[in-house]
């Protein structure tokens, strides 16, 4: 599993190991982590699934960029923020985005062809980055909170069409 070491700056925690556990690959570190940084996991062609823990409060620029295996993510509840290119060219057909986040990007999620659900959890429509969400699937569609489809549409006119209501 890739990367094989870590430093402080990439994660602001040290990898004291990486192996695997029952088929999967495993990272343990010496505290809490707190960020992705930049390139973190950058053309890791054989992550498959990711489970963030809810200390991750940002994700850097390109930090799963070309994942072209990656079909499942789970990020944690006290994520922010998503840097530029953080999930180009991933393989996902859909994502949860926390409440808590505040901006996108730009281009943190394009040409994710496989993309077609987009849950945003948040009340208030994050910002969002040019080229977001551009170069998704054909049949794409952003679920909101049933209160909030209104303002995102306003807040988001290029994604406006795609916004529908969701009950969270």
């Amino acid at each position: 599993l890739s990367p094989t070491k870590s430093t402080p700056d990439i994660f602001q925690a040290n990898l004291i190991s990486n192996v695997y556990e029952n088929g999967q690959g495993c990272y343990t570190f010496d505290d809490e982590v707190t960020i992705v940084g930049d390139y973190a996991f950058q053309k890791c062609a054989t992550l498959a699934t990711i489970k963030l823990p809810d200390s991750v409060v940002t994700l850097g620029r390109n930090s799963f960029d070309h994942c072209t295996s990656l079909r499942e993510i789970h990020l944690g509840n006290g994520l922010t923020y998503i840097g530029k290119y953080a999930f180009w060219s991933c393989t996902m057909t859909e994502i949860v985005i926390p409440e808590l986040v505040y901006s996108f990007g730009e281009a943190s999620f394009e040409y994710c062809r496989n993309l077609s659900n987009i849950y945003v959890k948040a009340i208030t429509p994050p910002n969002i980055g040019p080229r977001a969400f551009d170069a998704n699937a054909s049949n794409r569609k952003f679920y909101v909170p049933q209160e909030y489809v209104a303002e995102y549409q306003r807040v988001w006119p290029s994604y406006a069409k795609l916004i529908e209501g969701y009950k969270f």
